[in-house]
């Protein structure tokens, strides 16, 4: 085969592998743009809450129920310290509802007074949860927080609903926004992060072979 027929079939070659790549980068922006609002819900819920909200919320000496657990979730999100025995209790995320004896849930017994609202005495809170909410940081979830934090998200629309949430405080409706749409994030690009891995070592491969083709091209 002469040395053209050879540039030809590699250019041929390289053309389809770049054909497959750009339908799988096609694929998984699809799938990031899918998952995208729920980190940029996340980034507005982290928006609403100030160094001010902080301080009311640490210096709450009688703190609401759906609090407590709201600050559970984000503990584990943000790789703190929550209690490690598990103790099932029977809450009541009003005080209608404990009072009456109704609508009752059962749920490991929180972390407050184990560490839980320890983590309002961190200076760097705000910029914690604000790091969070970023997309460059979807790593820092990993199957063992997810796995973790499901028992608190899968109760969003029983007793930690919004409204229940702002019983408590804004504060609060916005933390638990911000640990729902987080966790949704981290669950639906759970999928895609292993193929962009694979889809950047293929676009590095090609640009050697596309290079290598121009210079011989060139000749």
């Amino acid at each position: 085969m002469k040395r053209g027929d050879e540039v030809g079939a590699d250019k041929t070659r390289i053309e389809a592998e770049a054909a497959i790549i750009d339908k799988e980068k096609t694929t998984c922006q699809a799938q990031l743009d899918k998952a995208l609002p729920a980190l940029f819900k996340a980034q507005q819920a982290a928006s609403k809450i100030t160094i001010k909200d902080i301080s009311e919320l640490k210096g709450n000496s009688n703190p609401h129920i759906i609090m407590k657990y709201v600050v559970d979730g984000m503990a584990i999100l943000l790789g703190k310290r929550v209690r490690s025995d598990i103790i099932i209790v029977e809450e009541f995320a009003k005080k209608a509802d404990r009072d009456e004896n109704k609508n009752g849930f059962l749920i490991m017994q929180d972390s407050w007074n184990h560490g839980g609202k320890v983590a309002f005495f961190d200076s760097d809170l705000v910029k914690d949860l604000q790091k969070m909410a970023d997309e460059k940081n979807e790593n820092l979830i990993n199957d063992e927080i997810l796995e973790l934090i499901e028992p608190y998200t899968r109760a969003k629309d029983i007793w930690l609903t919004t409204v229940n949430a702002k019983n408590a405080s804004s504060a609060i409706a916005a933390l638990r926004e911000w640990m729902v749409q987080i966790e949704s994030f981290s669950i639906n690009t759970k999928v895609i992060k292993p193929k962009r891995f694979a889809l950047k070592q293929q676009m590095e491969k090609l640009a050697v072979a596309m290079a290598s083709l121009s210079e011989a091209e060139a000749q």
